[in-house]
């Protein structure tokens, strides 16, 4: 599900962005794998991005529990794809739960809650994934 205006990031190599959570994971792939996102929480915000594209968004209030779920099996490209999700507070409680599989298991599990956190990016997860 993606709602709102399409963004796209720009990076040379890596980015850098700081949060209160952090994590990378590298996999590889072969031609036909399957990519897919599932979120289920999204307080305030959750952005995805693959190779730069915006490929999800979502923008909540009071943390409702649903099940969004997008295959991104056709937007991986031979070589290197990179994956960046970025969970977004604008003040008060801050809840992401997702998860991005590869080939039916589990490359990210995305979990982050907090009863209070500063407004801005408090959780990134990057998944790079080679296709060969």
């Amino acid at each position: 599900m993606s709602t709102g205006t399409k963004t796209s990031l720009t990076a040379t190599s890596e980015i850098l962005i700081p949060a209160m959570i952090a994590e990378r994971v590298s996999a590889t792939a072969r031609p036909g794998s399957k990519l897919g996102l599932v979120i289920n929480n999204a307080d305030n915000e959750l952005i995805a991005y693959l190779n730069t594209e915006q490929v999800y968004d979502r923008k909540t209030e009071g943390d409702p529990t649903f099940n969004d779920s997008v295959d991104l099996s056709s937007r991986l490209k031979h070589g290197h794809n990179s994956f960046v999700i970025l969970g977004i507070n604008r003040g008060g409680p801050a809840h992401y739960v997702g998860q991005l599989t590869l080939d039916g298991k589990v490359l990210l599990s995305m979990t982050f809650g907090l009863p209070s956190t500063p407004n801005g990016v408090v959780a990134s997860w990057v998944a790079e994934i080679t296709v060969s």
